[in-house]
């Protein structure tokens, strides 16, 4: 059994205008297409998506990444053409919290 990644990523995504102008069906052909993209450089293993959610008019992703490559690999991913054209994206990538007092102080940093 792999150790529990280390870090974390979430990402937003929110629709343009080509994507709300694809049918579903053309939706879904696309996503299957980025997510087999995403398989291509090692994501579905230690690395992958694990839960996404429609937050308002966004999609927003979270992601666990096993490693600095994999995650230098997944914000090149974002940043294809095939994708921007489709979304706007914002990422927030960062170490996964060692305890509680590291959530903590995020906030008190605030």
């Amino acid at each position: 059994m792999a150790s529990l990644p280390h870090i974390a990523a979430i990402i937003f995504f929110t629709p343009k205008p080509a994507w709300l102008d694809l049918n579903r069906d053309n939706r879904r052909k696309w996503l299957r297409d980025r997510i087999a993209a995403l398989r291509e450089f090692g994501f579905g293993d230690a690395s992958r998506l694990i839960w996404s959610k429609k937050l308002g008019d966004d999609v927003v992703t979270l992601w666990y990444i096993y490693d600095a490559s994999a995650r230098d690999r997944l914000v090149e991913q974002m940043e294809l053409p095939a994708v921007t054209s489709m979304f706007d994206i914002a990422v927030a990538v960062g170490r996964i919290a060692a305890d509680d007092d590291e959530v903590i102080d995020a906030f008190l940093d605030a």
